[in-house]
């Protein structure tokens, strides 16, 4: 399976949120706190949090520099597309 990311700044409404999602799915995945990336750093161009698998954006979106998810963080749908994205892993 590709790497599993999960991108955030820190105090981030949706983070702690984001992060019990992907320890629930049981799958390990990495974090990547935007402030501690250099300046420039691809990753600070995403929403906080984005969950990343691969190059994949499963939640979030790449909105050229760093912000809020604009989108409500769905448990299921996140659950069920991380899912179908590694080939029906439980």
């Amino acid at each position: 399976m590709e790497a599993l990311t999960l991108i955030y700044f820190e105090g981030c409404p949706n983070a702690d949120a984001a992060r019990d999602i992907l320890r629930e799915a049981g799958h390990p995945f990495t974090e990547a706190r935007q402030e501690d990336l250099a300046e420039g750093h691809p990753l600070r161009a995403y929403t906080s949090p984005t969950i990343l698998l691969g190059t994949r954006v499963l939640f979030g979106s790449a909105a050229g520099e760093a912000g809020c998810s604009i989108e409500p963080l769905d448990r299921a749908r996140v659950l069920s597309d991380l899912r179908e994205a590694a080939g029906g892993y439980d």
